[in-house]
């Protein structure tokens, strides 16, 4: 009976029973405590490692595809530049021929010479006036007061609106020719955003932005001074920190537009008046300020 007694209260020797208990001890609250810290630490090495391997894998893929873009961009530009200085040589070529042709014909030749300028095919030289205008600087903050209709994203940047006004205010100062970095504008040309950049004959253009006329160089100043244009770059000056500058005198060279096609054309009629001698306007579709 002692041994059956034995056997149904105590069924595990000791040994087996001190073994559990010190099993129970090293898996308990603490120790899991204890291993928490140590569990973090590898998930975080793990990861590191992780995001290493595959930046190692798409990085150099990366800039081998940027440098292939950009590669491609200064390519591309190089061969429409060189394509704009063939254009710009045949226009010449062109104009030649037809004056060539016009010889004959008294006074044709200039005539047709003076259309050209006032279209804006051929380079013209002469005294003028450049406005430059450019993004105000990182240091300075603008002061509310909006003149403007962009939003708080346009403060202390050119918008189109503004090279817009002040090519406006030249054209109504008594410019005879306009051009936005280089780019001659004509009754086809517009001035327009696209995203940041700002458009104009469909080129991207940069800051800072120049803006030069021939004409009347100190007349064209006073005039646009007194305009509304005027007062319209002063006070982007004063409230948003735009850049701008003005410089009157000298000789300006603007460049002839490319890309300028024959819409459409009639005969003159035998008995038709002679045309008229050109005079210079705002190019069509853009509003001249009051």
């Amino acid at each position: 009976m002692t041994l059956l007694t034995e056997v149904m209260q105590r069924p595990l020797d000791p040994g087996y029973a001190a073994a559990a208990a010190q099993r129970s001890s090293d898996t308990g609250p603490g120790r899991a405590r204890r291993r928490a810290p140590v569990t973090t630490v590898l998930a975080v090495v793990a990861g590191a490692l992780l995001v290493s391997a595959v930046l190692d894998l798409r990085l150099p893929r990366l800039l081998d595809e940027h440098a292939l873009l950009v590669e491609q961009i200064e390519s591309r530009t190089t061969q429409v530049d060189a394509l704009e200085d063939r254009v710009g040589g045949l226009q010449e070529e062109v104009i030649a021929l037809g004056n060539q042709a016009l010889g004959a014909q008294s006074g044709a030749a200039e005539e047709a010479e003076m259309l050209a300028v006032a279209a804006g095919v051929t380079p013209v030289v002469g005294p003028g006036l450049e406005i430059t205008l450019d993004d105000a600087s990182a240091s300075q903050d603008p002061v509310t007061g909006d003149v403007r209709d962009g939003g708080e994203d346009d403060e202390g940047r050119v918008v189109d609106r503004d090279v817009v006004v002040v090519v406006n205010g030249l054209w109504a100062a008594g410019a005879e020719s306009v051009s936005v970095n280089d780019q001659r504008l004509t009754s086809l040309s517009a001035i327009r955003a696209a995203g940041d950049a700002i458009l104009v004959n469909f080129r991207a253009l940069a800051p800072p932005y120049r803006i030069q006329a021939v004409g009347d160089a100190q007349g064209m100043q006073t005039a646009f001074a007194s305009s509304a244009a005027g007062r319209y770059l002063a006070s982007i000056q004063q409230n948003y920190g735009v850049r701008a500058s003005v410089s009157a005198g000298g000789e300006r060279e603007l460049p002839g537009a490319p890309g300028l096609r024959l819409r459409h054309a009639r005969p003159l009629e035998p008995d038709a008046p002679a045309m008229l001698e050109p005079t210079t306007v705002p190019p069509t579709g853009q509003e001249v300020v009051p």
